[in-house]
């Protein structure tokens, strides 16, 4: 496409709209709609090709920071990520770590991380949670009973497990002063940190609590399959009804992929998949009951005792802190063509209430 030639045809549709309007016997409704259809088209085109004018003439400067990141890599410095600027609302500029950059990410990345409640922190964090909810007026005479059956309150901590990982950079890349080294960092980070904390939201690691801890002696609620090997509409509707009807409003199912082919194969009375595929904006979703599906590699395949199907309020089953102290540093270990950066992050994942977790467990 040239974009003079398109601004021309431009001028030619407009003119011919023009002409069709100056008098009532050039007027057709049908031709001139087609012809503003037709300048929609062209004009859609123009806008497109001066976007990538405009794209490619920028040119990318690289600041102090990035040389910096460079030198003290090479040289096996110890870096704390923490050279992020932003602007506020107000026009003050404000510090952000690389960690505050990553965790904007992550929501993009891990749907799971996206729905679970988060708090970025650079301390161990208490989090006073309401277990219960008090829901209605009672006499004033009652009211002391009735808060000790229905206020549950606890505190849960968040500590800061370390967590490691290496990142891969060849050495013409971490030499070549254009590359954006910086994005190449978080993009590798992010990625990393996302399928690790997918990992540990579904399974948790023996410090870290995950949606496999979830037990119905705590309170989580429980269905049993009934024939090994089998899951029914009955069952699905079971687990959906067993999460209690507070948690559900804002609730997702978890499931594994191979979960997902066999539910999209079970059909209800009336012939209807049990898991509904559909295309929204250009994106798949995937609704059981109404509810979004997350399929994740992690939770357990349909075996003896496996926790295999959740049915979950996130935000109010798990809570994560991620601590703004990441730091990298060259790791001398590996000797190749490429350098191997070490990076290191803290966090923690916690349960909140326990009865907003239904889980399904194969026989």
């Amino acid at each position: 496409m040239k974009l003079k030639a398109l601004q021309e045809k431009r001028n030619e549709i407009v003119n011919s709209m023009k002409v069709m309007t100056e008098t009532a016997e050039n007027f057709k409704v049908e031709d001139f709609n087609a012809k503003e259809s037709e300048l929609v088209e062209v004009e859609n085109k123009i806008k497109a090709l001066q976007k990538v004018e405009t794209l490619t003439n920028i040119k990318i400067e690289k600041d102090g920071n990035d040389m910096d990141l460079r030198n003290s890599i090479l040289e096996g410095k110890e870096i704390k990520l923490a050279n992020e600027h932003t602007t506020a609302a107000d026009g003050s500029v404000i510090k952000e770590s690389y960690a505050d950059t990553i965790e904007k990410k992550l929501v993009n990345v891990s749907p799971l991380y996206q729905l679970v409640r988060k708090i970025v922190t650079e301390n161990p964090h208490n989090i006073p949670v309401q277990a219960g909810k008090l829901g209605k007026f009672v006499k004033t005479g009652e009211l002391q009973k009735y808060v000790n059956q229905k206020a549950n309150w606890k505190t849960v901590q968040l500590g800061a497990e370390k967590y490691t990982n290496l990142v891969t950079i060849s050495e013409e890349l971490l030499n070549d002063s254009g590359y954006d080294l910086e994005k190449e960092l978080i993009d590798q980070l992010v990625e990393a940190l996302a399928l690790t904390l997918d990992e540990l939201i579904v399974k948790g690691d023996g410090t870290v609590e995950g949606l496999e801890t979830f037990t119905k002696e705590n309170g989580a609620k429980e269905v049993v399959q009934g024939a090994a090997g089998v899951v029914t509409v009955d069952e699905v509707i079971d687990l959906f009804y067993a999460l209690p009807a507070p948690y559900r409003q804002n609730a997702c199912w978890v499931i594994s992929d191979s979960m997902a082919k066999l539910l999209s194969k079970l059909k209800d009375g009336e012939g209807r998949p049990v898991l509904v595929q559909s295309y929204i904006n250009g994106v798949l979703e995937n609704t059981i009951l109404g509810k979004p599906v997350i399929i994740n590699e992690f939770v357990a395949e349909m075996t003896t005792d496996n926790k295999c199907m959740f049915f979950t309020n996130l935000n109010r089953a798990l809570v994560i802190g991620l601590r703004k102290d990441m730091v990298i540093k060259k790791d001398e270990s590996f000797l190749d063509d490429s350098v191997m950066i070490k990076a290191n992050t803290r966090l923690d994942i916690k349960k909140l209430i326990d009865e907003s977790v239904a889980y399904y467990v194969a026989k």
